[in-house]
């Protein structure tokens, strides 16, 4: 995985190549990139959305880099019977600042998950389950409910580090 901004531009694509301003003057990202860098990759089962729990997610879009790494991670999941400790998907690719408001959210590129946000909150140290971490991170994601203080984020995978 990527560390830094530097390698994550180098790897997946630097956004401010992409950059607009939409008509109501706040910035967004060229069409081009999606098509470019986004693709969409397939559960091996359906996951409630987590703002909508009628709508049940079964692709989700993601950097065509990850693609194959992803439906691998959620395969794994299945296939060693944790699909129940994931309750919600939270998203993946979303443009968008982080919340600190200094930088773009790995979000931006997909190369990050949220998963089971309602009792994952930022700040707090969730219920995330152990093994469903591992598995993120046997395949190299880093998982923000490491992180300390209020950017803990233990509903958050990311594919990069140092960023």
């Amino acid at each position: 995985p990527p560390n830094g901004l530097d390698a994550i531009n180098a790897m997946f694509g630097k956004l401010t190549d992409y950059l607009i301003t939409n008509p109501d003057g706040s910035m967004g990202i060229e069409p081009r990139f999606e098509r470019e860098h986004i693709v969409l990759t397939k559960l091996p089962w359906a996951i409630p959305l987590s703002w909508n729990r009628n709508i049940e997610v079964v692709e989700f879009r993601c950097h065509t880099l990850l693609k194959e790494k992803i439906e691998t991670i959620f395969q794994k999941i299945l296939d060693d019977g944790l699909k129940d400790k994931i309750h919600s998907f939270g998203g993946c690719f979303q443009f968008r600042l982080k919340s600190s408001g200094r930088g773009y959210s790995t979000h931006s590129w997909g190369i990050a998950i949220d998963l089971n946000p309602e009792t994952n909150r930022r700040g707090e140290l969730g219920d995330i389950d152990k093994l469903i971490v591992k598995v993120f991170e046997d395949a190299g994601f880093a998982w923000g409910g490491g992180w300390n203080g209020r950017v803990r984020d233990p509903m958050h995978f990311q594919f990069c580090s140092g960023y």
